[in-house]
């Protein structure tokens, strides 16, 4: 990792053309029983294991990596079983910048249960800009994406604020409570109490909401500002112990 480092972008082409890798349907049972005698001294490693450990290189590289994103795009959302490593190539997407993290968020509206899950683990972990929010918000609730796949977006918009506390996420969330669908805005309230003393800036507007015309969503309302209120009320006592 540390070469890799070293080495920056100029390691990029040949990072690029392992990430490409692929091995012939002929010749996969070859290099597998290849690799199973002990009697030859020489191992080749499939295609797989050089496109995961580019992977892995495109991750140490972090933002330098983002014109690998399009063939980090192309083999995460590769629909052949042949592919491994989704989860390497996924990081690698999440540690390229605003670009990598884009193509993340589209992956959620791909059939395969392993890239959404993916991309899903990925973006837990990772800080969103407040238009790729909006973005993944929308597509949480998409009537023309699958319920699974809508379900694992919402689930990771559960987590995602946790691990994003400020004021301009709040603002975003906030914008969001303006959606027409009465179950997309319960899922925003309950976000928004996520955001915990962060959300202060967005109690006005939460005020206002309480008018809401469903009550399941004035109930998420209710309790998103009463979380928002101890957070802060522990803050202050926080602040007057020091």
């Amino acid at each position: 990792m540390e070469a890799i480092q070293l080495i920056g972008t100029n390691a990029l082409p040949a990072v690029m053309k392992e990430l490409a890798a692929t091995d012939s349907p002929w010749l996969r049972p070859i290099i597998s029983w290849s690799n199973r005698q002990t009697w030859l001294p020489l191992k080749y490693p499939p295609a797989e294991l050089r496109s995961t450990r580019a992977a892995i290189a495109c991750q140490a590289l972090g933002p330098l990596a983002k014109s690998a994103v399009p063939v980090l795009a192309k083999r995460l959302n590769d629909p052949s079983p042949w592919v491994r490593g989704r989860l390497e190539l996924a990081q690698s997407l999440a540690h390229a910048g605003p670009e990598g993290l884009a193509v993340l968020i589209h992956a959620f509206a791909n059939t395969n249960n392993s890239v959404n899950v993916c991309a899903g683990i990925c973006l837990q972990q990772t800080y969103l800009p407040p238009d790729l929010m909006r973005e993944l918000i929308a597509l949480a609730y998409d009537d023309g994406i699958e319920p699974r796949l809508r379900a694992t977006a919402r689930d990771t918009l559960r987590v995602l604020p946790r691990g994003m506390p400020s004021e301009q996420m709040a603002r975003v969330l906030v914008f969001e409570l303006k959606d027409v669908n009465g179950y997309a805005r319960q899922q925003v309230a309950f976000l928004i109490g996520n955001l915990g003393e962060y959300g202060e800036s967005a109690l006005p507007l939460i005020r206002d909401a309480l008018r809401d015309p469903q009550p399941e969503v004035r109930v998420e309302l209710r309790n998103a500002v009463l979380k928002i209120e101890e957070a802060l009320k522990t803050k202050s006592k926080r602040e007057g112990a020091q």
